[in-house]
C-alpha cells in the first residue's frame, strides 16, 4: 500500500499552501492507496475543533484529485451557500495565483449556488450547498461533505448514490464535534460508531476529541484536541473563549471537541443499580398515576404507573412497552 499524500502536498506547497505536519497526515490518510491503485479507504473523515485548519486538507485533496488524478467531477458540499461559496473562492485564489494551475482552467463558474471550476480537458470541481435534491443528477467519483456535522440523513440519501456506478468512489467528511445528538448530526455520528467498532470496513477517520468530563481549564488539553494551537490558535483566544466568549457548553463542544452523549448514555440511573431495586411482588395502591409516552421516531410507546405500596415505600412499573 502506499500513499499519494506526497504528491499532493508538494503540489499544494508549489500553490502557495504549506501544510502542518498533522494536515499532511490526514491528506496521506485520505489519499491512501491499496496495491491495485483503488483507494485504500472508500470514507475518510476528519473531526477537529474549529479553526484549526481542516479547510487547507479539502484544498490539498481537491488540488490533487482535480490536477493530477484528474477526476471527471468532484462535488465540494457545504451545509450553507455562504459556506460552500468561501471553500471556492480559498480554492480558486490559489489556483489563478499558480500559472501552471491557471492555464488548465477553462472557466470559472462564478453563479451564486453553482460556483466551480472546470478545465479544458473537461473535469469539473463544483461547489453546491447541500439540501435534500442538491446531489441528485449527478454521477462523481467523489464527494465531500465539508461542515459534516450538520448533515441530515436526507441529504446523503441524495448525494451519497452519486458514486453508485463509479468503480473507485470516494467520500470525504470534514467538521467539528457536533453540539447536539440530532438529525442533523446523525449521518456522522453513525460513521463514528463505525469506526469506534470492531469492523470499521473502508472507513479512515481522524479525530481530535475531548472526553466529556475533560476540565476545560486544562492547558494541556487544549494542546492534545487542537493541533493548530501556537500556529493559528493562541492560548490568549482560548481563555477569551473561555471566560466567556463561548457558553461553557459552547466551549466544550467547539473548542474541546467533545462529543454529545448518545441516547443509551443518558440513563437516569445506574443500570445495575435500577435492576437490583427490583421487587417482583410490589403492589401499587389506588389511586396510582399514569405517564405515556412514545419515542420521537414513533416507533415505541410506553405506559408506566407510580404509585404508593401499603408499607408507605413507592412503586413504579412499565405496564407496556410495544411497537
Amino acid at each position: 500500500a502506499r500513499t499519494a499524500g506526497g504528491e499532493a502536498a508538494e503540489l499544494a506547497e508549489a500553490a502557495g499552501l504549506i501544510l502542518d505536519p498533522w494536515q499532511r497526515t490526514a491528506v496521506d490518510m485520505i489519499l491512501a492507496e491499496r496495491l491495485d491503485g483503488s483507494w485504500a479507504s472508500r470514507s475518510s473523515a476528519v473531526i477537529v475543533p474549529r479553526q484549526n485548519g481542516k479547510g487547507d486538507i479539502l484544498i490539498a485533496v481537491e488540488l490533487y484529485l482535480l490536477f493530477v488524478v484528474e477526476l471527471p467531477l468532484i462535488l465540494h458540499t457545504a451545509h450553507e451557500v455562504k459556506t460552500a461559496l468561501e471553500g471556492w473562492i480559498r480554492l480558486r485564489d490559489k489556483v489563478q495565483n499558480t500559472p501552471s494551475l491557471h492555464r488548465r482552467v477553462k472557466r470559472y463558474i462564478n453563479v451564486n449556488g453553482q460556483e466551480g471550476i472546470e478545465l479544458h480537458t473537461g473535469q469539473r470541481l463544483k461547489f453546491i450547498a447541500r439540501s435534500k435534491s442538491s446531489g441528485r443528477g449527478f454521477s462523481a467519483p467523489c464527494v465531500i461533505f465539508d461542515e459534516c456535522q450538520d448533515l441530515p440523513p436526507a441529504v446523503t440519501s441524495a448525494s451519497v448514490p452519486a458514486l453508485s456506478a463509479m468503480p473507485n468512489p470516494k467520500l470525504i467528511y470534514s467538521g467539528s464535534a457536533p453540539p447536539a445528538a440530532d438529525d442533523a448530526s446523525a449521518q456522522i455520528r453513525r460513521l463514528r460508531r463505525r469506526a469506534m467498532s470492531e469492523s470499521p470496513g473502508r472507513l479512515a477517520w481522524m479525530e481530535f476529541a475531548s472526553e466529556s468530563d475533560v476540565d476545560p481549564a486544562d492547558r494541556e488539553a487544549w494542546a492534545a484536541v487542537n493541533p493548530a494551537l501556537g500556529r493559528r490558535i493562541t492560548e490568549e483566544t482560548i481563555v477569551e473563549e473561555l471566560e466567556g466568549d463561548l457558553t461553557p457548553e459552547g466551549f466544550l463542544c467547539e473548542r474541546m471537541g467533545v462529543w454529545p452523549l448518545e441516547a443509551d448514555e443518558l440513563g437516569v440511573f445506574d443500570e445495575g443499580a435500577w435492576e437490583q431495586a427490583a421487587d417482583p411482588s410490589s403492589q401499587a395502591l389506588d389511586p396510582v398515576e399514569w405517564a405515556i409516552d412514545t419515542s420521537p421516531d414513533r416507533k415505541w410507546t410506553s405506559v408506566a404507573i407510580a404509585g404508593t405500596r401499603s408499607d408507605g415505600f413507592l412503586h413504579g412499573e412499565v405496564v407496556y412497552h410495544e411497537a
